[in-house]
């Protein structure tokens, strides 16, 4: 039996939370178990040691079109409908707000080219990180003209999120990909703290 190397997730809204608490891509893979394709792309993921840095990179999807419940449930429907995969194979890299970065389709199957193709296939996987990193700077740049910014905590960790309230010693931000969180601000950063209070102090 094959080793698992990628852990796949099962639920769309579940790796959907996920990307989006840790402000990572989601690595779709559009399957059908019944398409012999996806089965052996599924089988070259698993078994790839290459693929190992995927987890890393990403929160990996898998959905498989196969399974009646998948393909009656509106929000897998939804997905087909936004991103349209033609057939399948096809592996999928969105930002964590949906955005589509790259995507692959296809496989090789069992030919004189597999060992290309799959070499082909983790590159464009690999290229879709740095694609991730600059379609996501650039969507900060944008999030810039809305108030958000860089916050940094006492303990020097970074968080691009917009303040949305202040109330007594709490603040509330919204982080880039829409998690609502709060903090105290004695755990913000000299700097930030100081600008609070600038800020209080122009309003007062």
């Amino acid at each position: 039996m094959t080793s698992r190397i990628v852990n796949w997730r099962r639920s769309g809204s579940d790796a959907a939370a996920e990307a989006r608490q840790l402000g990572i891509p989601l690595l779709i893979f559009f399957s059908n178990h019944a398409t012999p394709t996806a089965a052996m792309l599924e089988s070259m993921l698993n078994a790839a040691p290459e693929a190992a840095s995927i987890g890393q990179h990403f929160i990996p999807l898998y959905i498989d079109f196969g399974d009646k419940d998948t393909r009656d449930s509106p929000y897998y429907r939804a997905m087909l409908d936004r991103y349209k995969p033609r057939g399948y194979p096809v592996l999928l890299v969105v930002l964590p707000d949906g955005s589509e970065v790259t995507r692959q389709s296809g496989y090789a199957g069992e030919t004189k080219l597999e060992p290309e193709w799959r070499k082909r296939t983790l590159q464009v996987i690999n290229a879709a990180v740095a694609q991730s990193d600059k379609a996501a700077a650039v969507r900060r740049k944008r999030l810039e003209q809305e108030g958000y910014r860089t916050w940094t905590n006492n303990q020097g960790k970074p968080v691009f999120a917009k303040l949305e309230l202040l109330d007594a010693n709490q603040a509330t931000f919204t982080g880039e990909w829409g998690v609502t969180f709060r903090t105290f601000t004695n755990r913000l950063s000299d700097s930030d703290r100081a600008a609070i209070e600038q800020h209080n102090a122009r309003r007062s």
